[in-house]
C-alpha cells in the first residue's frame, strides 16, 4: 500500500477542448488511460478540484451516514456570491472562508494565505492563492472558480 504522501490523484482537463478533453474530466493519454500524477502536482489537482466543485451538489461527495463528512468536500463560493443581502465587504470575507475551509479540509494542505478574489458578474469570480502544502508551496493565479 503506498504511503499518504505517495497516493496518485487523477489528472483534470481544466482548459476546455483541451487535447480533445471536456473541462473538468479526466486526463487520458493516447491509450486512454487516466493521467496520475504524486507529490507536489497531485497535491495542485487536489486544490484546483477544490476551488472548482460546489458543496453539496455531487451526490459521490454525500456520506449520510457520518454527517461529519456528509457533503463536505468543495466550497460555498457560488452561494456566497448569489446571496442577497450581503454587503461586499462580508460577501467577500464569506468568500475567502470558504476557500480556505474547503482546501484545509485535506490532510495534504498545511495552510492557505493570501487568498485574492476578484468577481467576474455575479456567479464568476478567480482567485489567486498561496498553498502551504506537505510537499511544497503552491502559487496558484487566476483560478477560475
Amino acid at each position: 500500500m503506498a504511503a499518504e504522501n505517495e497516493k496518485r490523484i487523477p489528472v483534470f482537463e481544466w482548459v476546455q477542448g483541451v487535447e480533445g478533453g471536456t473541462w473538468g474530466d479526466f486526463k487520458t493519454d493516447m491509450q486512454g488511460r487516466v493521467v496520475t500524477v504524486t507529490g507536489p502536482e497531485a497535491a495542485e489537482q487536489v486544490i484546483l478540484k477544490a476551488l472548482r466543485t460546489v458543496r453539496g451538489i455531487y451526490a459521490i461527495y454525500a456520506d449520510p451516514a457520518n454527517t461529519n463528512n456528509n457533503h463536505k468536500y468543495g466550497n460555498d463560493t457560488l452561494d456566497i456570491m448569489t446571496r442577497h443581502g450581503l454587503s461586499d465587504a462580508v460577501r467577500l470575507s464569506e468568500m475567502q472562508r470558504t476557500i480556505k475551509e474547503a482546501l484545509e479540509y485535506d490532510p495534504w494542505i498545511v495552510g492557505v494565505s493570501g487568498i485574492n478574489i476578484v468577481r467576474q458578474g455575479d456567479t464568476d469570480a478567480v482567485v489567486s492563492l498561496t498553498v502551504k502544502t506537505i510537499f511544497d508551496t503552491i502559487n496558484l493565479e487566476g483560478v477560475q472558480i
